[in-house]
């Protein structure tokens, strides 16, 4: 299970294929393995954002001096901060592309936005594996258009992408589906 969570370190930090993870601010259990009192490996729940545009610095919790984001904040002081990953692309494919695989985009030979991840092993796939229910809701961009749902392919249990509408309620959808999800597995990992 160590072995899961450090793959699970170098797979998931943040946009693009980067510089992975070299330090964080923790609090307890927030990556580090724990077992109950019967032996058995207590596994945190595990709720990534991963937001287009977003720079160093753009949140509270990273220092911005007038932005107010106290949800994020919380999630921040309570969990993991991470300081130090760095985004080897401008664009959103190639920063998924990172995060799903731990592969630096120019390791591709065809455009992830084109073609998905080919054989590469994705951290939703890990996850699914180890016994986490896995979702993915909001902006997908990875593969063909007419593919569909990543969810056979890349170990998603639930997706939920955003399409076919740019008006007013479409965000709103997709929270609610999200905050659904997260209700229905909170006692799970």
């Amino acid at each position: 299970m160590k072995t899961f969570f450090f793959r699970i370190l170098l797979l998931s930090f943040f946009a693009s294929a980067a510089v992975f993870a070299q330090s964080a601010e923790t609090r307890p259990l927030a990556v580090s393995q724990s077992y109950r009192a019967n032996g058995d490996i207590d596994q945190p729940n595990i709720v990534f954002i991963f937001a287009d545009d977003l720079g160093t610095g753009d949140l509270a919790c990273y220092g911005h001096p007038y932005a107010l984001t106290p949800n994020i904040d919380r999630l921040a002081k309570e969990g993991t901060k991470f300081t130090r990953y760095y985004a080897t692309g401008v664009t959103c494919c190639p920063s998924r592309t990172g995060f799903m695989t731990s592969h630096h985009p120019s390791s591709y030979e065809a455009y992830p936005a084109d073609f998905g991840f080919g054989d590469k092993i994705t951290v939703t796939e890990l996850l699914h594996k180890n016994g986490y229910a896995t979702g993915h809701f909001g902006k997908w961009h990875i593969g063909r258009e007419n593919k569909g749902a990543p969810v056979d392919d890349y170990g998603i249990d639930e997706v939920k992408i955003m399409g076919g509408s740019d008006g007013p309620g479409r965000d709103d959808d997709l929270f609610a589906a999200a905050m659904n999800f997260i209700k229905r597995h909170k006692s799970e990992p």
